[in-house]
Parts: C-alpha cells; structure tokens; sequence
C-alpha cells in the first residue's frame, strides 16, 4: 500500500469515527478528495495532439509593469505591463503548434507573448476583460462566440498547476453550451512561476496552493467545475 492509499484509508477510518454514512464518505473519498489533491494532468501523448483542430491558452499572472507605470491598474494593459515569464513560458509550447497552422484562442497576456515571438493571434481570438474582472469561464465564453464553437477538438495549455481547473471550468461551459469539444492536455511541465507577476498567488508554488483550494470550491459551490 502507497502513501495516498495509506492517507485515504485513514481518512475513511476517521470519517466512519465522525458517524458518517457511507454515502457521504463516499461522496468525500472519490468526488471531493481527488478534486483537492489533483495539481497536475498527464499530457496526451504527441500523437494524439494531431488531431487538435485549435489551440486554447488561458494566462497565468502577468507582469511587472514597465518602468515608466507608476500606478499601473489591476488588469493586463500590453502599454503598461510585460507579459510575464509564465506567459512567456506558454508562448513558447504553443509556438509549434502556431507553425503548422492551428488556429490559436488565447488571453491576451499569452497573445502578447505570441506576438512578441513572430506569432500574430487574430484580435477576435484574444480574451479581453472589460472592465471587470476576467475569470475562466468568461474567457472559454469568448473563446466560443469567436470561433471556437466550430472545433471538434481543442487543445489546452495552461500552466501545469492550473491546467485541472481550465479544464474543469472549460467543459462545463461547453456542456452548458451544448458543445461536444474534446480537450486535450499540452505539456506545459517547463512552465515557471513568476516571482515579478502583479498577482501575488502566482509568483510560487505555495502562493498558488493557498490560493487555489478556496478558488476550487468556490468555482464548484457556484457551478463552475
């Protein structure tokens, strides 16, 4: 027996001591454990990524502000903000694929760093917020009105430890549109955190952990994953 395996069957022991049914554990040990624990998905191999018909790229942090910015707002602006290492990082897995053709759905800190590599995303396949906020769910909503919606399957690159709740978010917004996309994972494994980025929950690891465990109940409590 594992780790996990000894973690989990100690966790149902205690469980069982707190009188819950069975049910409920169940409901905890195979739904709610492996949606806490999982931080990274196995890429597909290279094969299967030819049959991707599109490429969807969600940003991770952006930034520092250049030099010149004093008081630089809380969203990414290309005149005030580079786009970040962890950007850069994901430009560079989607640069091949850009190569042969794939048409690429991007945010537009990534379509930033694309463009500074020689790849031009078209402005109506770049995820922008307006004035609020721009959350996961309302960039794959962009995504479909702008074309995506005509993919049969899509590949996904996102920062490693962010990529299980894009996709997540991304078929459930799919289901809800009545979209039969399949996803499949880039291996974004060389993909760094930023210590500059202007959001603080991207710079580390530890950052994005303390993060990410309430955004994920919180995306599930609202019907998001």
């Amino acid at each position: 027996m594992n780790s996990l395996d000894r973690a989990v069957q100690a966790l149902e022991e205690h469980l069982r001591g707190l009188s819950f049914d069975k049910a409920a554990i169940d409901r905890i040990i195979c739904q709610d454990l492996p949606f806490l624990t999982t931080w990274e998905l196995t890429p597909n191999p290279l094969q299967e990524l030819e049959n991707a018909d599109a490429v969807m790229t969600f940003a991770f942090g952006f930034g520092p502000a250049k030099e010149q910015v004093q008081h630089p707002p809380g969203q990414y602006h290309p005149q005030l903000f580079d786009p970040g290492k962890s950007n850069e990082g994901l430009a560079e897995v989607i640069v091949p694929f850009a190569q042969k053709g794939l048409p690429i759905f991007a945010q537009w800190e990534v379509a930033e760093a694309l463009n500074a590599r020689g790849i031009a995303v078209p402005d109506h396949q770049v995820a922008r917020p307006d004035r609020r906020y721009l959350g996961t769910s309302g960039v794959v909503e962009q995504f479909l009105v702008n074309g995506l919606a005509n993919s049969t399957s899509v590949l996904l690159v996102a920062h490693p430890h962010h990529v299980f709740r894009c996709r997540e978010i991304t078929n459930m917004v799919f289901q809800k549109n009545g979209k039969a996309i399949s996803i499949l994972i880039a291996d974004t494994c060389l993909v760094p955190y930023d210590p500059k980025s202007v959001q603080p929950w991207t710079r580390s690891l530890k950052a994005w952990v303390e993060y990410e465990v309430g955004n994920r109940f919180n995306n599930r409590f609202q019907g998001n994953m």
